[in-house]
């Protein structure tokens, strides 16, 4: 089973991945030195920590534990699958050596920015993609719709500011100059305002979203009034 702790654990936990993770006879994570690492120390002191690890020293310890028969909880920070490379890889090699696996859903970054910043996804929809994603395959995406950006802090092998400023550069083509843009943080009143031109002066962490708001919408078929933004 692979369950997301939220973004604190505390007070997002779900009854279903608690359940999990309490019932386990092994737990592994890939909190690395997050705070929700802490936390889960105190719950399940035996805890092992899988991050950092090559996939395939990793991969290997979960067989082992599997192969003996115990019940294995792979544990992740927010939603395991938000974004999800490190969960996923092990997934997958897990499963092709015969064994099932579950993922739980839990509280992700995405989840919490809509709260803090008002966003409602089923008004003008929402794109997400991460930083790098979207510069390397530039998808077809609506100004007229939300924008989100992941990992801001590892564009492609750039050094930040560099990755930061060729977002900018790019953003700039699809948006009007000084369009504001804000970093979030999970967590309320963690939203720091600022314009297109200005996001490489930025400090990111692992867990800053970029939020691109929308342009106004054009005139829908049939020439009814546009809607109010």
């Amino acid at each position: 089973m692979v369950v997301g702790l939220g973004l604190a654990p505390a007070g997002q936990l779900t009854v279903e991945a608690a359940a999990w993770l309490d019932r386990a006879d092994a737990v592994y994570s890939l909190l690395g030195d997050s705070s929700p690492a802490g936390w889960l120390s105190a719950r399940r002191p035996s805890a092992i920590s899988l991050a950092g690890l090559p996939l395939d020293r990793a991969t290997t310890q979960l067989q082992t534990a599997l192969a003996a028969g115990q019940q294995v909880c792979l544990v992740t920070t927010g939603h395991p699958l938000l974004p999800g490379a490190a969960a996923l890889a092990l997934a997958g090699q897990v499963r092709q050596a015969g064994h099932q696996v579950w993922f739980t859903p839990a509280v992700s970054a995405e989840d919490c920015a809509y709260a803090d910043l008002g966003l409602d996804p089923g008004r003008r929809g929402c794109q997400s993609f991460t930083a790098t994603h979207w510069l390397l395959y530039r998808p077809r995406c609506d100004p007229a719709s939300p924008l989100i950006l992941w990992q801001l802090d590892q564009i492609g092998a750039c050094a930040v500011a560099d990755g930061l400023a060729l977002l900018a550069e790019q953003l700039g083509r699809r948006y009007p100059p000084d369009h504001p843009a804000t970093f979030y943080e999970p967590g309320p009143g963690r939203l720091t305002h600022t314009t297109l031109p200005q996001l490489s002066s930025a400090n990111v962490s692992p867990t800053t979203l970029l939020y691109v708001p929308p342009l106004p919408p054009p005139t829908p078929a049939g020439g009814s009034p546009k809607e109010t933004v």
